[in-house]
């Protein structure tokens, strides 16, 4: 069956008129049209997808400033100014501490 198949196909391409087969040779190889087409449509998918990156990444770097400047409390940069103060005042008492440790060391 398959090999009746090539048969047909290739009778009827060596019999068809020298019309037919410019035409049928036309059709194979690819044109200047057909390759701009396929140019322009390629760079039209990467440009799309770089925009959509662009968006996102924008918009997500966005939120992340946001989060970097005070705003009244909620903010990670508030959190860390408070825990900065936090930490100052530890090491301030933990000062006072150790002094008062070698004064008491000194007087014995």
């Amino acid at each position: 069956m398959v090999l009746a198949h090539i048969v047909v196909c290739c009778a009827w391409y060596l019999y068809i008129p020298p019309i037919f087969k410019k035409r049928m040779y036309n059709n194979l190889v690819m044109s200047i049209e057909s390759w701009i087409g396929i140019i322009v449509g390629i760079s039209t998918i990467i440009t799309s997808t770089g925009l959509g990156v662009r968006w996102l990444v924008r918009h997500y770097f966005a939120e992340i400033k946001s989060e970097l400047k005070p705003n009244s409390g909620s903010s990670i940069k508030d959190q860390v100014t408070r825990l900065e103060d936090r930490t100052e005042k530890l090491e301030q008492k933990l000062d006072k501490l150790y002094d008062t440790l070698l004064d008491h060391i000194a007087r014995k």
